[in-house]
């Protein structure tokens, strides 16, 4: 297993758990672990790790003394949990540095997998975007001040740190940065809750782009309409068709130089209505 604090899913942790313990030989059953941890019912784990119930931080630290985890492991595993189970973007962003701060305490060299960081703020992305169009040679407070809104140069610092941590961007010859692919996307393994608050904060500056931006800098447009429910995956496909055109279009430009943010959303606005539901 690779180590705790490589996790940002404690359920994806126990998972891993209970298969190296299965591979090894060693107790791995409901009624196991609900007795080392001190819970009545025999499917308590299962109801875990199918989401059907969370975990309190008490039953979290009886289930590292189970686990037989270490104080920092037991600490990080409750932060765990807690981040998981945050309920907003803030609680999201204050549980994953708590969850930075102890996985590079017991491992410096330790990058993740999930990539969660980089989507943890809309200006990692926007600053990559900036950094294909053009060289950097390290002016941070530059590179901060072209985003709209503006951030600062240690903000803008540590955003490029991340993204060579992350391997989205390499050093070249010269001393100057550039990225290390064309593209990225979050891609299977990432989870709604690593993806949510990047997305609250597009919407978020969305909105704030009406006051910002004179309209043709802009685009905003609506549509309001009944559809068939059996009938929203091909409402998705149309727009994923649409995302991937406009990314093909921006990758085979040669002249870009404005960072955009290009944001998509179908949503439901109502509970089904009409002669099979009651109104």
């Amino acid at each position: 297993m690779k180590p705790l604090t490589a996790y940002t899913d404690y359920r994806g942790y126990l998972r891993d758990v209970v298969e190296a313990r299965r591979e090894l030989g060693l107790p791995c059953s409901n009624r196991w672990f609900a007795l080392r941890a001190g819970m009545q019912s025999s499917s308590w784990l299962t109801s875990i790790l199918q989401g059907r119930k969370g975990l309190s931080q008490a039953s979290a630290g009886k289930l590292s003394k189970a686990l037989g985890h270490t104080a920092l492991q037991a600490r990080y595993f409750s932060a765990l949990v807690e981040f998981n189970q945050a309920k907003g973007p803030a609680e999201r962003q204050s549980g994953f540095l708590k969850l930075q701060s102890m996985s590079r305490l017991s491992d410096p060299e330790l990058v993740r997998e999930t990539q969660y960081g980089f989507y943890s703020s809309w200006h990692h992305s926007a600053i990559r975007a900036l950094l294909a169009m053009a060289p950097f040679r390290g002016d941070y407070a530059a590179l901060g001040a072209a985003l709209r809104p503006p951030i600062t140069a240690q903000e803008a610092q540590k955003s490029v740190k991340l993204m060579l941590d992350l391997g989205l961007a390499v050093q070249d010859k010269e001393g100057g940065l550039k990225l290390a692919s064309a593209a990225i996307t979050t891609g299977p393994k990432a989870s709604a809750l690593q993806v949510d608050l990047f997305h609250q904060q597009t919407l978020r500056l969305a909105m704030e782009a009406m006051d910002r931006f004179p309209k043709a800098d802009r685009e905003f447009s609506t549509l309001t309409l009944g559809i068939a429910p059996e009938l929203l995956p091909m409402v998705k496909d149309i727009l994923v068709d649409a995302r991937r055109r406009i990314g093909e279009l921006a990758e085979a430009s040669e002249t870009a130089s404005r960072a955009y943010q290009v944001n998509m959303q179908v949503f439901p606005l109502s509970a089904s209505y009409g002669s099979e539901a009651a109104v």
